[in-house]
């Protein structure tokens, strides 16, 4: 088992300026959740899901998913699972997967195709305990937007690096460059 020895930035702003032990931690120093939150939270979840792509799923039919249940006492049964498929969404029910066990869950016939991703969320009350998105059948990459655009014109001068696009124009000094950086200088 592990654990979190600082979860919050030990970071204080005081009127000489910020004083501490850096910004490491994963809730910041207003106390809101930075992106790595989930990560410890996805390491220690007791429920779990292959992440990735179900295969070998017959479109429409029913879902099966595999899933492991890591908790010491508590069955799968306890918290409220809920799936959502493009505009399909439901609750699971008669779910039974016993503490430290394997088991499968089920999600009804319906329209879906593959590359339709499935959402489950985990809740016990309004606690989220996991949250996973699952490709079935296949993994459909997403729609790229084509480069467009008017590419940004830079001047540079002994003295200063001036950027103008559409909407843009600033000017850096030479001097306020860290050294080292740029064109060989």
């Amino acid at each position: 088992m592990g654990a979190i020895w600082a979860a919050i930035n030990e970071v204080f702003n005081l009127p000489s300026g910020p004083v501490g032990y850096g910004e490491w931690g994963v809730i910041d120093l207003w106390r809101r959740p930075k992106p790595e939150f989930w990560l410890p939270k996805k390491a220690f979840s007791p429920v779990r899901i292959a992440d990735g792509v179900l295969q070998g799923l017959t479109p429409g039919a029913a879902i099966p998913v595999p899933v492991q249940n890591w908790h010491d006492h508590t069955d799968l049964g306890e918290l409220t699972i809920t799936w959502r498929i493009g505009t399909r969404s439901g609750t699971l029910t008669d779910v039974r997967v016993p503490a430290c066990q394997a088991g499968t869950l089920t999600i009804s016939a319906g329209a879906w195709a593959s590359g339709d991703t499935l959402q489950l969320t985990f809740r016990r009350g309004p606690a989220l305990v996991d949250d996973y998105r699952l490709w079935l059948n296949t993994r459909k990459a997403p729609p790229l937007t084509a480069p467009g655009g008017t590419t940004p014109a830079v001047q540079e001068t002994p003295d200063t690096i001036t950027v103008s696009g559409v909407d843009t124009l600033f000017t850096v000094r030479q001097a306020d460059r860290p050294p080292g950086r740029g064109h060989g200088r």
